[in-house]
């Protein structure tokens, strides 16, 4: 993955290559005479499969079951009583291994019963003149899970999408499946880190497990650890091979939905600099999960892994920190490549948090600390060769090693080269960073950054030439202990907003000015602001509206777009009662995309009727605050667009600001103390700070060209950690306040 760090004020390219080995695996020894399974698609609905070979390509189906062991980079085969199909291999000759995909072979190396196959990867058109190969497979565990884990029998569960084939390679891990949940399980020693990962295998889910640690000089301990989930998802592809060539490139995971959590301790006890070599810092895992599919006779595999990337920046002794952090994610993940052009395929929308237990302790000089982790990486790759037959694999090992001492041969079976690189992925990257200044410092600050993104690539491993990878970014967090003024100049220079991020404030908006105006590249209308909580529905903690943050009393503007195509209004995500239900209790609310407008091109923004205040919310300002503390302001705004019929319409999508501070509702603590900017107690009624809503921020109509504007709204941040509170609600026609058919604003706001 490429990973941006903000760290120092650079956004650090990052990157983390395809796990090589899997060490020691806490899986038992296989029997060498059971059978693994593929998944074969070749007659499933959805796939095409019409695949013709170049002239000279070598066919070899029957050599697996001689095979032994492949080497740890993956490049070498080791063929105990090889058959006779493998006499006549050459060098330089392209063989389409059974089960194991195509190879181009390097040199051959006999020693009595053994044959060692050394080998380069080849790609797809280098042993394929003419072929389609398209599928739309859906990854549902509760059936494949067998094959995930190399299991020899699916008993009677039943596939109506996809049939099963046999193989037999030797050295695979054969674990009896049962009803119930079955585990995958890798530990091992790399580049000083041990691991250990579990993956285990649920009904309707893949549940992923991966702690790593180690210990270095300094009494510098670091552990990191990620778990989460993936549910059901399809996963899709459609390749085309012209003479020789690839002509078209499409791959995609559709329908992704899951959480990870991510936490990290580290800790130095000795006095000096604690950081790691740039060779240490990355922890290549192996993967969660393999799963071969077959598609006409072409094998492939689906792996479902992780990786991290770990930066310590330790500058003395008795320093420590915590960091832990939580993502939900769903959507589609994939690209397509175009005359060399590497297109997103799909959507996918992350939620990250925070979470209040991160720490840090630095009683002398300013410390730092950076963990980033692909998880999870789906990546597609052409042939199989799981990690279970690695030459330094468990049991396989000892056998390796006797086989190749009884008969004299040398070979790289105990090297630690790394794989190449992999085949096609979409992963999710999860980048994050804590600076801490000091206890020392005038003012101690600790900054703790969240960066969520989408990447894709890799379409070259497959044979699609010139498409880069491509990122996305998904979400931006940050968090500043204390929340004052004085710590806002440690946070930029720990990087601040990367290049894509939200615009900084410019010198033009004035302090406490009610007539200040904006500018269309804030954030949700917050200058430099960034999302601290985004749009859930009714799954997770039911967050139906965005939180977006900045320090005490920043400035807030209208920032209402002034188009909006229907297709993305008819794609967000928005709750509404479920089909059939009448409005009103017990009638349960629900997830859906989109607001079903009946109509095509855009919705074009004409005047917003302004709602000041007109309820309590729900807090008596003698009393100790809640989430529904401090000032509100409502915009029903009306958006005029053309039915199907090129009738004009209007529907309201009216958008509420809460948590803004007024001299009714005045910055507190959740304890109910009233505080200042610099987060200090201080007595009712004395807060100096920005209040009050804008000039414009009063009961009636503003028309589209005052809206255009960027008016002032207010000021943010009356409850204890400083944020807006921001949320829309949906209906057709010209209305006022609403509170129903919520949806997730960011689809109104220009960012």
């Amino acid at each position: 993955m490429n990973a941006r760090i903000i760290s120092n004020r650079l956004v650090v390219p990052l990157v983390l290559v395809a796990a090589a080995s899997c060490g020691r695996s806490s899986s038992p020894p296989a029997d060498g005479g059971r059978a693994g399974q593929f998944i074969d698609l070749t007659h499933a609905p959805g796939t095409t499969a019409q695949i013709s070979l170049k002239s000279g390509v070598v066919d070899r189906s029957a050599t697996a079951s001689a095979l032994v062991a492949v080497s740890a980079d993956r490049s070498t085969f080791l063929f105990e009583h090889p058959p006779a199909a493998l006499a006549n291999l050459t060098s330089g000759s392209t063989v389409l291994f059974g089960g194991l995909g195509a190879r181009k072979i390097v040199s051959l190396q006999r020693a009595g019963n053994l044959l060692a196959v050394a080998t380069q990867p080849a790609r797809l058109q280098d042993a394929i003149q003419e072929a389609v190969l398209k599928w739309d497979y859906p990854i549902d565990f509760g059936r494949v899970g067998p094959n995930l884990v190399q299991a020899s029998v699916i008993g009677d569960r039943p596939s109506s999408v996809a049939t099963t084939r046999r193989f037999s390679i030797p050295g695979l891990v054969v674990p009896v499946f049962a009803d119930g949940p079955v585990t995958i399980k890798h530990v091992g020693d790399k580049e000083g880190w041990h691991y250990e990962t579990t993956a285990t295998i649920n009904k309707d889910r893949l549940s992923l497990d991966a702690v790593v640690r180690r210990q270095d000089q300094g009494a510098m301990e670091i552990q990191v650890h990620a778990k989460g989930e993936i549910e059901n998802f399809r996963t899709t592809a459609n390749i085309e091979i012209h003479n020789g060539a690839v002509t078209r490139f499409e791959y995609a995971n559709q329908g992704l939905k899951g959480t990870m959590d991510f936490e990290w301790t580290a800790r130095k006890a000795d006095k000096g600099v604690g950081t790691l070599e740039a060779s240490k810092q990355l922890v290549d895992l192996p993967p969660f999960a393999e799963l071969p599919l077959d598609v006409g006779g072409f094998p492939f595999t689906l792996d479902i892994r992780g990786m991290f990337l770990v930066q310590p920046a330790f500058t003395g002794a008795l320093e420590a920190t915590h960091g832990h952090f939580k993502t939900r994610y769903h959507g589609d993940l994939g690209f397509r490549v175009d005359n060399g052009t590497t297109t997103r395929i799909g959507k996918i929308e992350d939620d990250g948090e925070i979470t209040d237990d991160v720490t840090s302790s630095s009683p002398y000089a300013p410390m730092g600390f950076v963990a980033a982790t692909a998880f999870p990486r789906l990546e597609l790759k052409q042939g199989f060769i799981p990690t279970s037959l690695q030459a330094d694999n468990g049991p396989l090992a000892d056998r390796v090693r006797q086989l190749l001492a009884q008969n004299g041969m040398k070979s790289g079976f105990d090297s630690t080269a790394q794989p190449a690189a992999g085949g096609s992925y979409a992963e999710l990257i999860t980048s994050t960073g804590l600076t801490d200044s000091g206890h020392l410092s005038f003012f101690p600050c600790q900054q703790t950054t969240l960066f969520v993104s989408a990447q894709v690539g890799g379409a070259a491993a497959l044979g699609a030439t010139g498409g880069a990878d491509n990122a996305q970014s998904l979400g931006e967090y940050h968090r500043i202990k204390p929340p004052i003024k004085a710590c806002e100049p440690a946070a930029a220079a720990t990087g601040g907003q990367p290049s894509s991020g939200p615009a900084p404030a410019p010198a033009k908006v004035n302090a406490c000015d009610p007539n200040a105006l904006g500018e269309a590249s804030y954030y949700d209308g917050v200058p430099g602001g960034s999302e601290m909580r985004g749009f859930h529905g009714v799954s997770g903690d039911k967050h139906q509206g965005v939180d977006v943050m900045k320090l005490r009393d920043a400035p807030l503007f209208v920032n209402l777009r002034a188009t909006i195509p229907l297709t993305e209004l008819n794609q967000v995500l928005s709750v509404k009662k479920a089909d059939g239900c009448a409005p009103g209790p017990p009638c349960p609310d629900v997830n859906k995309n989109g607001l079903d407008i009946a109509g095509t091109g855009d919705a074009t923004l004409v005047d917003a009727d302004v709602i000041v205040q007109p309820w309590s919310p729900g807090n008596d300002p003698a009393k100790p605050p809640s989430d529904g503390y401090g000032g509100i302001v409502g915009l029903a705004a009306h958006y005029q667009y053309a039915d199907n019929g090129g009738k004009p319409q209007t529907f309201t999508a009216y958008v509420e600001y809460e948590h803004l501070i007024t001299a009714t509702y005045l910055p507190r603590r959740d304890n109910g103390d009233f505080v200042d900017n610099e987060n200090q107690k201080i007595d009712a009624g004395t807060y100096t700070g920005c209040k009050g809503f804008g000039t414009l921020m009063t009961n009636g109509t503003m028309t589209a060209a005052q809206l255009a504007q960027h008016p002032l709204i207010g000021y943010l941040g009356s409850t204890q950690n400083p944020h807006v509170h921001v949320q829309a609600a949906f209906s057709p026609g010209k209305v006022r306040y609403l509170a129903t058919r919520f949806f997730d604003p960011a689809v109104l706001l220009a960012r």
